[in-house]
């Protein structure tokens, strides 16, 4: 619900493996009120009767609640409401440190250029495998399935050097993989030893959808796109390729698709597969391979990129009313919103309202300007 003044959105996260924790929620504005109900404790009360906890356990929040007439308060805090043991009372608390709090986007320090990234650590490598897509570095103590990682300053395998890509698997503790890494295991990329440096990307730059190298282009109808990152684009969308002569696949260049299917780092383009079927895909069988140059120094090539044009339909994926009917938009996503602390988002004991990792919380957040 938008209209001069005043913006309200709506959504869902969920909490992680390991609590306590927090968690950032991007809703496009500084609110000046959030409300959280924890959807997997209110199911289970109204399917079930009372909840099962711990013993010794207080109480289990089901709605924390925010102002920003308490934020302004001598004591900041968070209005909770909680189920008692018995689920035969609600019992009212607050939380006046690590509740729910406003949070407009700045890289810290913030003298930082807001659009320049804050990455990790810097990991050595020390073995690229190209038949899996398994790289070798000192330690994935730092790294999460589904992380977005710098790699830079390749020895041998040059065209890797200042690509991102996302995390698909971590077999080991010094061994992580990409996803759908065909295009890895040709006659242009080294297979073994080589030294390389990975970084996390603690926080990425604040545009939507990330930067779009595309690594691989089947030879198909409809084409399958793949990406070194996963780029959360959506069924519907409209997007342009572009494909340097040195990828060989020259056909493709200036192409538009409707995606159809999206699966990870990879997306198809139109065709009549996939839950958005068309009949115009782009049929990609008769072009020239899309191929990776030979780079023997630091690559000065231009990579091939995917860039999204138009909005199609927006599928809600949390079945919510208000939702950004433009949130598939090419955007400035300087992170505006608020955070969800560890006093909410904790363990629960006879003193901490608290919450059990894997629970879903839906969320609204409230923007009136006077």
């Amino acid at each position: 619900m938008t209209f001069p003044g005043r913006d309200m959105r709506q959504g869902t996260f969920t909490v992680g493996e390991v609590v306590p924790t927090t968690v950032k929620v991007n809703c496009g504005f500084v609110p000046t009120k959030v409300e959280l109900i924890n959807m997997t404790l209110l199911n289970t009360t109204m399917a079930g009767g009372p909840p099962v906890v711990n013993p010794g356990a207080n109480y289990l929040t089901f709605r924390a609640t925010w102002m920003e007439q308490f934020a302004s308060s001598v004591t900041p805090f968070t209005m909770l409401e909680a189920l008692s043991p018995s689920a035969a009372t609600i019992s009212l608390g607050r939380v006046t440190t690590n509740g729910i709090s406003a949070y407009k986007g700045q890289v810290t320090p913030r003298t930082l250029n807001q659009n320049e990234l804050v990455l990790g650590p810097i990991i050595a490598g020390s073995n690229t495998a190209i038949g899996t897509g398994t790289f070798t570095i000192a330690s994935t103590a730092t790294l999460y399935v589904g992380a977005t990682i710098l790699m830079t300053r390749n020895s041998v395998n040059k065209q890797l050097g200042g690509l991102y890509f996302t995390v698909a698997t971590i077999p080991s503790s010094t061994t992580f993989t990409i996803a759908n890494a065909g295009w890895l295991n040709t006659a242009n990329f080294t297979n073994g030893a080589e030294t390389f440096n990975v970084q996390l990307v603690m926080v990425p730059p604040y545009f939507y959808p990330s930067l779009a190298t595309v690594v691989n282009i089947s030879q198909a109808n409809p084409a399958v796109v793949t990406t070194s990152v996963n780029l959360g684009l959506t069924i519907g969308q409209e997007v342009r390729l572009r494909v340097p002569q040195a990828f060989g696949m020259t056909q493709a260049n200036n192409v538009i698709g409707i995606i159809s299917a999206v699966s990870g780092n990879q997306i198809t383009l139109g065709g009549t597969t996939g839950a958005f079927s068309l009949n115009n895909g782009v049929d990609s069988s008769a072009w020239t391979a899309f191929a990776w140059p030979a780079v023997t120094v630091p690559p000065s090539l231009n990579y091939a990129t995917l860039t999204p044009i138009g909005s199609g339909p927006t599928i809600s994926q949390n079945l919510l009313y208000n939702d950004d009917l433009l949130g598939d938009a090419t955007q400035n996503i300087s992170f505006d919103g608020f955070i969800v602390g560890s006093s909410v988002l904790n363990t629960p004991s006879t003193t901490v309202f608290g919450v059990t990792a894997g629970d879903v919380f839906a969320w609204t957040a409230w923007r009136a300007d006077q």
